[in-house]
């Protein structure tokens, strides 16, 4: 039997979708879904109480699971050192398939949560949509309890390559120990950490020159208008975590951040109206605002500028075409930025210190007011769809002391 469900963080079920196959009766499920909803309400609560919840009744002790528990600790951690916690969420899941087979159950879930940090208003929330999980569970004494734990969610794979390196850098040692080792290692590490002993360096790679100011506006009554960040964050807000078929634009299966991205800059260039998307739509499939051949993008594809992390970097940085950027902090750790310089409408991108080249995009949709510190910095992204995202979460994702940011300043025009 194949189930779509909507699991609240109450525990109660609400069946959205039902597609019955032979042999499987409605309700052998209903201990399964019990397990995996107190699976991920323990998850998301420990951020809010920043306290570890105790699963031995429902997870089982091996490699795969002491893996994910023991990234779950030291993510507290990493939320204690920089003062951030939620202080609500909610979540649902829909059961992609589930196969039981006598004692055995093997389960894919999507997950989506929308989440309130406790430094932010009341009315900017977080949210995170498209997780894919698989569980495996085992019965014992009529008990379900999870087995294996798989999901690609990038938060995790860090911490992943890290108990991998680890292994291959010692002979003869248990996953189960390097595991452990790691997790102590990354504790120690956060007690220590940058986010609060940053020395600025602000030097500006491309710097921005007096000709680069142009009015571009070739189609609205206020000629002088420059770009509107406002709209960025809007078309950010919509689009971030907008299901694939309520989405305006084209959207890559995998790799689609910088495509994301050049959708909310061309959005605060004004061709994007909230209150009417069919307009909205003519303006995309007619190219406004937008270079042919070397910056565009609409339903059916896009241009490697508008949709590749390099080729962006170089349009907006040296092109005589295109949205027009000051490049800051090339090559070089996160620390070197900061992080009361970053505003509304700034593009990131991202690489690891080992990596040749940049590899994610994210752009800034909210800064909380009179930020000082990389805690106050939320974005929003695709490819995990992610929306107010905390700018330290990227940072640990991305090897903390190993992250290299480098930030896109936009001039407010285009040539």
């Amino acid at each position: 039997m194949s189930k779509f469900l909507k699991i609240t963080k109450y525990g109660f079920v609400i069946i959205v979708l039902l597609v019955i196959t032979t042999g499987f009766k409605q309700n052998e499920n209903q201990p399964i879904t019990k397990v995996i909803d107190k699976y991920f309400n323990s998850y998301l609560n420990s951020f809010k109480t920043l306290k570890y919840e105790e699963l031995s009744e429902i997870v089982e002790d091996n490699e795969n699971t002491t893996m994910y528990l023991s990234m779950n600790r030291v993510f507290i951690e990493r939320y204690k050192s920089c003062g951030l916690s939620y202080k609500d969420y909610k979540y649902k899941y829909q059961i992609m398939d589930l196969d039981i087979r006598e004692d055995v159950a093997n389960i894919k879930v999507n997950l989506n949560v929308e989440y309130e940090y406790n430094n932010l208003p009341k009315n900017v929330s977080s949210q995170i949509n498209n997780i894919d999980y698989k569980f495996e569970l085992k019965k014992y004494n009529e008990s379900w309890r999870i087995v294996r734990i798989d999901t690609n969610f990038d938060e995790f794979s860090d911490f992943k390559s890290k108990v991998d390196n680890y292994r291959l850098s010692q002979q003869r040692i248990m996953k189960m120990d390097a595991i452990k080792e790691v997790e102590n290692q990354e504790i120690n590490k956060i007690k220590n950490s940058k986010l609060k002993k940053n020395k600025y360096d602000n030097e500006i790679e491309e710097k921005k020159q007096e000709k680069d100011e142009i009015k571009f506006r070739d189609f609205f009554e206020d000629k002088n208008k420059f770009c509107d960040k406002d709209l960025g964050t809007r078309y950010a807000r919509e689009y971030a975590v907008a299901l694939e078929d309520k989405r305006i634009f084209y959207t890559a299966k995998d790799n689609d951040c910088t495509n994301f991205v050049s959708q909310c800059v061309w959005a605060s260039l004004g061709a994007y109206d909230p209150n009417d998307i069919e307009k909205t739509k003519k303006y995309i499939n007619n190219g406004i605002n937008m270079i042919k051949g070397i910056w565009l993008g609409n339903s059916y594809g896009v241009t490697l500028a508008w949709a590749n992390v390099e080729e962006f970097w170089k349009l907006c940085t040296t092109s005589s075409a295109g949205p027009k950027a000051v490049g800051i902090n090339n090559n070089r750790p996160y620390t070197s930025i900061n992080p009361k310089e970053i505003k509304v409408g700034d593009v990131l991108q991202i690489r690891k210190k080992g990596d040749i080249r940049y590899k994610h995009s994210v752009y800034v949709t909210y800064v909380a007011p009179n930020n000082k510190e990389y805690n106050g910095i939320y974005v929003s992204q695709h490819d995990y769809d992610k929306y107010n995202r905390s700018l330290v979460n990227l940072i640990y994702a991305w090897g903390d002391d190993e992250c290299y940011i480098r930030r896109l300043d936009f001039h407010d025009c285009i040539k």
